[in-house]
């Protein structure tokens, strides 16, 4: 049985949460989803800026990634003053992640890694006809397929482009965060169009995961998603009991009011 399904989440102040151990949308996810490469993958690079470079500044605030990568694809940027839209589009790239990498497949942060005073720069990741494997990069901890963290506007938009994701901690396929700062129309998004997405993972794993954690106050922007294709998100050993907080979800838009903790 295939099912196929769009979903559009909008939230202010509100998180919808989906909350069960083991979640499968689409009984034949699995199957488009056993990525690889036939043979090893020599690592590509970004242009105009590098792979593993920052947007923005002295560089380009856009990079577009092709063929086949066997490396993360991490990039920071600008945080303030807010400059333009920071992008990284993977158009045609296969993205096959080995193991004791970095935990992200596919990630841009500019947040500094803690909320701000004012607005921070906006990024934007985008797939087309894509794939990302984060199975061999096995471990504890977060793991991710497509990933921004940032403290303006978090967007990401996925069109063909299967995406698998396995560790023992927490994982997401895509994870959009928009992280606490001054301004309360800051939003989170996430649209994907299938093939499907699969995670494997502990506690509060994903398939599609958009965070909006808000100004720190009672005043918070939208997290949406916008969803077509197969989710499959699994916790492989969850506690005898529902109440210890071994749940997985497979699309999960939260908008909730935060104070930085970091």
């Amino acid at each position: 049985m295939r099912i196929f399904t769009r979903l559009l989440v909008k939230l202010s102040r509100v998180a919808a949460k989906y909350r069960r151990a083991s979640i499968v949308v689409g009984a034949t996810a699995l199957a488009p989803l056993c990525l690889g490469l036939s043979e090893p993958a020599l690592a590509q690079t970004c242009a105009p800026v590098a792979n593993g470079g920052s947007l923005g500044g002295a560089n380009p605030t856009s990079t577009t990634c092709m063929g086949p990568f066997n490396t993360n694809i991490n990039f920071g940027g600008v945080t303030t003053p807010p400059t333009t839209l920071q992008t990284v589009t993977l158009s045609g790239a296969q993205v096959l992640i080995p193991a004791g990498s970095l935990p992200d497949a596919v990630n841009i942060d500019n947040s500094g890694g803690a909320g701000i005073v004012g607005t921070g720069s906006s990024a934007a990741l985008t797939a087309v006809n894509s794939s990302i494997d984060n199975i061999p990069n096995m471990g504890a901890g977060s793991r991710s397929g497509l990933r921004i963290q940032t403290n303006g506007n978090a967007t990401i938009t996925a069109t063909n482009t299967p995406i698998a994701v396995t560790g023992a901690g927490n994982n997401n396929g895509i994870w959009s965060i928009v992280l606490p700062s001054s301004d309360p129309n800051t939003a989170t998004k996430v649209a994907y169009t299938g093939p499907g997405i699969t995670v494997t993972g502990g506690a509060n794993s994903t398939a599609i995961q958009a965070e909006n954690r808000g100004p720190g106050n009672a005043s918070i922007g939208d997290a949406s998603i916008g969803a077509a294709g197969n989710f499959t998100a699994v916790n492989p050993t969850p506690a005898l009991s529902p109440m210890v907080g071994t749940f997985v979800f497979g699309l999960l838009a939260s908008a909730c009011p935060q104070t930085p903790s970091f």
